[in-house]
């Protein structure tokens, strides 16, 4: 007795067990698709629909609303299951049904191609995620077989798995979903007969017909007939057996719709069906069958209108269909900005910009002195869209000319065509332990926002700067003649003379050094490890004889983006030097020493020895003082 009643506890545990290990499986409703394209008949989509909600019922790690219950709590709650294409709508029913996720879309025709279109609304966010297309040139007994491979690669989206390959699953595929295995057989007959039949979505033949072999599950049966009202159910094949559908076809009633518009002739569409512009007294649309249809008016300049109308036996309906003037209206402060609409010239802020097509657009507010603004707009056709824009100036002189992948502003110096990349305000750590004395002690620095030049100022640039002054350019060694190098031999005096006709300056001592180091305190501006691949300095094998180009060594290029920050020439800084300011240096934006002999260089040039590139280290120069391996870089 005691031996049976300790089995009886140990298998109750065992089950306990298996309980607490069933996985928890995602819930999810599949809404109908929503019709595009002309000549689309409800029929079909309604095949493709089943077939959507069919494929994601295969996924194990799936729940899926059946249809039934979608239709009786949308009937119980009065909530629309046709027409839903917006996100309240769309979590609006996911809440009702108790779901995690919504699947909705569309089934577009496009002359001889077909797309099926899936997107995922999370009911808990309201964000749209998981979009997928699959779409193809096919004949109509094909269609079915763009949703398996649109089903796969929302599924894996929607259950974090790897992103399918656009064939068909495989065993070994990750997502490949669990189907009962096994076939069974299918045979409809009709009243009357001679119905052409379809299954999911494949046309089988005329009634009588046995379908001879299906696999086990559901699968979307369609019996048509001209005049008769078409019937649509899901049938369950059953392994080895014969499932035997008896259809009796109803007579198909119809009714009419009148269409007015305004403004007067609008184009008006029947469940996706051009049929004509609309007079004053309205478009009559004779002998549509009974039963739910959408009504869809255009006019250009004006927002299209979509109306679902359910139409009784003989019954007429009538459809107003009011149109809302189509406009995107832009704003900015300051006014007097380009609008450009991807990349189109759209008019000029304040403005309204007509017929923009529904949909996503890439929009740019561009103004001289100002950053950019720039957003990705999605132009609903149920809405007019209004944007403001608040314009940030930007220092005088430059012009914005793009962010960078870490979002830097990166503008060019209209007098001297110097590009020059935004360092943000912040705090960094300046000096180093193992270098020289006049590197410590380590110690914090903060730092308002400024402007550094991307390059060395190049000969080109001082040629300018010589013609437009009437102060003689440096000689400049034979080897450094063309006008994308640096310039070089220049003497302090002459690069502030420079960075005054540009309306820029030289940038102090700490700026320089974020500038080169970052905030994580590189010992070189590409990283800690020395490299003669990175810089132009000693031990080198570019094939130049001394300076190169000022774009070379990119891959050396500091956190910011700044190139040839180590080696190429010394760059000359705001400061006088002082060997022992670090240990009197003012915390919030240091300037140097107030007085002195010297001014600091830093960067080391193509001359230099490797300690001398390292992002701290300082050297000196008297303010006369001339050399082939000295240049500058600008700041603002």
């Amino acid at each position: 007795m005691r031996k049976g009643f300790l089995i009886v506890i140990l298998l109750l545990a065992g089950l306990s067990s298996v309980r607490a290990q069933a996985p928890i499986r995602l819930s999810i409703a599949v809404l109908d698709l929503e019709p595009k394209g002309i000549g689309l008949e409800k029929g079909l989509v309604d095949v493709i629909s089943e077939r959507v909600r069919y494929e994601f019922g295969e996924y194990k790690d799936l729940e899926v609303v059946s249809r039934e219950k979608m239709v009786q709590t949308a009937a119980e709650k009065s909530l629309p299951l046709a027409g839903c294409v917006d996100i309240a709508c769309a979590v609006q029913i996911g809440k009702a049904l108790g779901v995690k996720k919504l699947v909705l879309g569309s089934f577009c025709k496009l002359g001889q191609k077909y797309q099926v279109y899936l997107r995922v609304v999370d009911i808990g966010n309201g964000n749209v995620e998981c979009n997928k297309m699959q779409e193809g040139v096919l004949k109509v007994e094909d269609i079915s077989s763009l949703v398996p491979p649109a089903v796969r690669q929302v599924s894996a989206c929607l259950l974090g798995l790897p992103n399918p390959a656009p064939t068909e699953p495989t065993q070994e595929s990750p997502i490949a979903p669990t189907k009962l295995t096994g076939t069974g057989r299918l045979k409809v007959t009709s009243k009357p007969p001679g119905a052409k039949i379809m299954v999911d979505g494949v046309a089988q033949g005329s009634t009588p017909c046995l379908v001879a072999k299906l696999d086990v599950g559901g699968h979307r049966l369609v019996v048509q007939k001209p005049g008769l009202k078409i019937y649509s159910a899901t049938v369950e094949i059953k392994r080895g057996k014969l499932e035997v559908v008896n259809i009796t076809l109803e007579e198909n009633s119809y009714g009419r719709i009148r269409v007015t518009t305004q403004p007067v002739g609008a184009t008006v569409f029947l469940d996706g069906e051009k049929k004509d512009k609309a007079p004053s007294s309205g478009l009559l649309l004779d002998s549509v069958e009974v039963g739910a249809h959408r009504i869809k008016v255009v006019a250009q300049d004006y927002e299209p209108t979509e109306v679902q109308v359910d139409l009784a036996p003989n019954e007429e309906k009538v459809v107003k269909a009011v149109l809302v003037f189509q406009a995107l209206t832009i704003s900015s402060n300051p006014s007097g900005a380009s609008v450009f609409i991807d990349e189109k010239p759209s008019g000029v802020t304040p403005c309204q910009v007509m017929d923009v097509a529904p949909g996503k657009h890439a929009l740019r507010i561009a103004l001289k002195g100002y950053e950019d603004y720039a957003s990705g707009v999605t132009f609903q056709a149920s809405l007019a869209e209004t944007i403001h824009a608040e314009l940030v100036a930007l220092p005088p002189g430059l012009v914005f000319l793009s962010r960078n992948s870490q979002g830097f502003k990166v503008c060019l110096n209209e007098q001297d065509s110097s590009v020059l990349i935004q360092v943000p305000a912040g705090e960094f750590t300046m000096g180093a332990d193992d270098g020289s004395e006049d590197e410590k002690p380590v110690h914090p620095v903060s730092l308002d926002q400024y402007y550094i030049g991307t390059q060395e100022v190049t000969v080109g640039q001082f040629r300018k700067f010589s013609k437009a002054t009437g102060k003689s350019i440096p000689d400049q060694p034979k080897w450094n003649q063309d006008d994308n190098y640096p310039v070089v031999n220049v003497s302090w005096d002459d690069a502030a003379a420079y960075c005054e006709w540009a309306g820029l300056r030289l940038p102090t001592e700490a700026e320089w050094e974020r500038a080169a180091a970052g905030t994580e305190r590189r010992r070189y501006p590409w990283g800690n490890d020395y490299s003669v691949l990175m810089c132009n300095a000693k031990g080198r094998e570019d094939g130049f004889e001394a300076t190169t180009p000022v774009e070379g060594f990119s891959n050396g290029a500091s956190p910011i983006g700044a190139h040839q920050m180590a080696g190429n020439v010394a760059e000359l800084c705001k400061d006088w030097y002082y060997a022992k300011y670090y240990h009197v240096s003012i915390s919030a934006n240091p300037k140097g020493s107030g007085m002195g002999k010297e001014r600091v260089v830093r960067g080391g040039g193509w001359d230099s020895p490797m300690l001398q590139c390292r992002t701290t280290a300082r050297s000196k120069v008297q303010p006369g003082f001339r050399s082939a391996s000295l240049g500058l870089r600008v700041a603002k």
